[in-house]
């Protein structure tokens, strides 16, 4: 199944996973101010009523940059809906990110996860995303949110475990087109993070 058909497969999910994210992935943020050929677009997953904004078409790039602002937001969502499911589920399956997610971070996001699993551990329910920014430079791109995982359960052998309640935090993501789509590709460091949470 192609990247895109992957996508669109999930997109019964997007909804729910739109409001979904992993407590324990890296946190990260932009680097600076957008130059005059980035584009910064946002949405409100959790329900906001934001918009993306785009630009025009994009020098030497595939498509508008609106166009891509919207395509990464849908591979955002899809990202946590198969994060959320990896952590939910009783056994490890890193197959949900096919498609989504470069071979590396999801070889990260395995190893992040492959102890809890080990440990009779999983989690119940989701995070909530919120304040949802992309901003494209060319064939890359940075995706920033705030994620509150307060009520996205760890269980041990079916119990909660008692986990002190943070509240939101940032999340940053590297996005590259490969080969004519977008994957997410790394993690970057909270430090990073220009979304306020």
């Amino acid at each position: 199944m192609s990247g895109m058909a992957a996508r669109a497969v999930r997109k019964g999910v997007v909804a729910a996973a739109l409001t979904a994210a992993v407590v324990l992935t890296g946190c990260s943020s932009g680097d600076g101010e957008p130059v005059d050929d980035e584009i910064a677009g946002s949405a409100t997953p959790s329900g906001d009523t934001g918009t993306a904004a785009g630009g025009g078409e994009e020098a030497g790039g595939e498509g508008s940059q609106a166009q891509d602002v919207a395509a990464l937001e849908s591979l955002y969502a899809d990202y946590w809906a198969a994060l959320v499911t990896m952590e939910n589920a009783e056994e490890l399956d890193p197959s949900p990110l096919a498609g989504i997610a470069s071979q590396e971070l999801t070889e990260q996001q395995v190893s992040r996860i492959r102890p809890f699993k080990d440990n009779g551990m999983r989690r119940d329910g989701e995070p909530a995303v919120d304040k949802v920014t992309v901003t494209v430079d060319g064939d890359t791109a940075r995706i920033e949110s705030c994620v509150d995982e307060d009520a996205w359960l760890l269980l041990k052998n079916g119990e909660p475990a008692d986990l002190e309640l943070l509240g939101p935090a940032p999340r940053v993501f590297d996005a590259e087109r490969v080969e004519g789509d977008w994957l997410i590709t790394d993690t970057v460091p909270a430090e990073e993070a220009n979304v306020t949470c």
